[in-house]
């Protein structure tokens, strides 16, 4: 029998910062940075299958964000953990960001 890892984490929306250890999940491809091209509001894993989560400055890019968060949760263990961060309105100019819908 194969090991399984006890602890699966995802990075959404990696961006050009993947993390060691995770799966790097991005809409783009980021100059291959990324292990896995996807989107947030519609990943292609199982339910329930990541210890941890973390979607750092992508919620403000979608027009609505609540099916991404819905999503996060479907794939989310019962007992994981989601980081979830978003800039903070009128920091480093985020409220002027074009690309920031929400």
């Amino acid at each position: 029998m194969a090991n399984v890892p006890e602890s699966i984490k995802l990075n959404i929306g990696c961006g050009r910062e993947p993390k060691p250890g995770w799966i790097n999940a991005d809409v783009h491809d980021s100059g291959g940075l990324v292990d896995l091209k996807a989107d947030i509001r519609r990943l292609p894993f199982h339910s329930a299958c990541f210890s941890e989560i973390l979607a750092e400055s992508v919620l403000e890019h979608l027009n609505d964000p609540r099916s991404a968060i819905v999503e996060i949760a479907r794939v989310m263990q019962a007992d994981g953990q989601a980081e979830i961060r978003v800039p903070a309105l009128g920091t480093n100019a985020a409220h002027l960001d074009p690309t920031h819908r929400y």
